[in-house]
């Protein structure tokens, strides 16, 4: 499904994101965001997947490829402060992090991670 529709990854100054909303099964987010990180698809940026859940939600699954160019990234704590600022529930380790959030602020959250990525990577 990447490989026919690369316009499902967007890159943004911080991050790659796979918008996999209406199109990837929300079980799979966290497996698919695995596999592109440790398959060298993805390099040099964190790449986050976003696919639909239920009650208008999305679930984010975040990865950080093994890169020199990434440095002092703790992605979980940046899943965990967007669950506060838009509430939901998020959370997980430096390098790998998952979240559960509204759906009507996707746009805001996206920004909202990318900005946060860009000011830890230092």
């Amino acid at each position: 499904w990447i490989h026919t529709n690369p316009s499902a990854i967007k890159e943004y100054n911080n991050m790659y994101l796979l918008n996999g909303v209406e199109q990837i099964d929300e079980k799979l987010i966290g497996p698919i965001t695995s596999i592109l990180t440790s398959s060298n698809t993805i390099q040099n940026k964190p790449i986050i997947a976003v696919a639909s859940a239920e009650q208008n939600q999305i679930k984010l699954s975040g990865r950080i490829p093994i890169s020199p160019l990434i440095e002092n990234i703790d992605l979980g704590s940046i899943f965990q402060e967007a669950a506060l600022k838009f509430k939901g529930s998020g959370g997980g380790h430096n390098v790998a992090a998952g979240a559960l959030l509204p759906k009507k602020d996707y746009e805001d959250i996206m920004h909202y991670i990318n900005e946060q990525l860009g000011t830890t990577n230092t």
